[in-house]
């Protein structure tokens, strides 16, 4: 559920006032510009903006950020950043685990994505553990809504993800420096700090 109504009230009514064109060609829409910046094969400046969305839209909506930072874990294996990557997704898969907790009693079925995802992004942050646990709390969701069904598996191949960590042969022309970094992993610490005031059950 959606914190803080009234501000994210205005915050689509100024959406709404825009056709599809504008907002796709607006210099301020993060989550676009890093669309663009990675077929653009801009790929450091499109985790920068995939960041940056998660920390603006954080208060409006907790899964349009865990969605941002899992893009920016996958922009930042590409370009072997693998401590970006890993923190991108840990924090993807805590914002999607308490997505799934939170709508799992009015909404069950849309707890079992979120519970999937946030599997899926465990696993690539190297968090086994973590990943078993809300993969079986999506099975057992999924035996509850869909009873002839005997088990709900998360995407094996998306799993599979998670190893090519180690093996990423990726290059890419546009690099990323030190100063980047510091401010990506900043700013990923910020984006979490902000999440916590608003969902007090955010894994630590």
């Amino acid at each position: 559920m959606l914190r803080n109504g009234r501000n994210n009230k205005s915050y689509v009514e100024r959406d709404e006032v825009k056709g599809w064109a504008e907002i796709l060609s607006d210099d301020n829409n993060r989550w676009f510009n890093a669309i663009r910046k990675v077929s653009e094969n801009d790929v450091a400046g499109a985790i920068y903006d995939f960041v940056e969305d998660a920390y603006n839209i954080v208060d409006f909506s907790l899964a349009r950020a865990a969605l941002s930072l899992f893009n920016a874990g996958v922009c930042s294996m590409r370009l072997k950043q693998y401590e970006i990557a890993r923190k991108c997704f840990e924090l993807s898969a805590d914002f999607y685990a308490v997505k799934a907790d939170d709508s799992v009693r009015n909404d069950p079925r849309s707890s079992i994505w979120f519970y999937a995802r946030a599997a899926v992004a465990y696993k690539l942050a190297g968090m086994d553990n973590h990943a078993k646990e809300v993969a079986e709390l999506s099975k057992l969701i999924e035996k509850s809504v869909n009873p002839q069904v005997e088990r709900y598996e998360v995407d094996e191949q998306l799993f599979e993800l998670g190893k090519a960590k180690d093996r990423a042969a990726h290059t890419d022309i546009n690099g990323i420096n030190s100063e980047q970094i510091d401010y990506i992993m900043n700013r990923i610490r910020e984006v979490r700090e902000k999440a916590r005031t608003l969902w007090p059950n955010l894994r630590s």
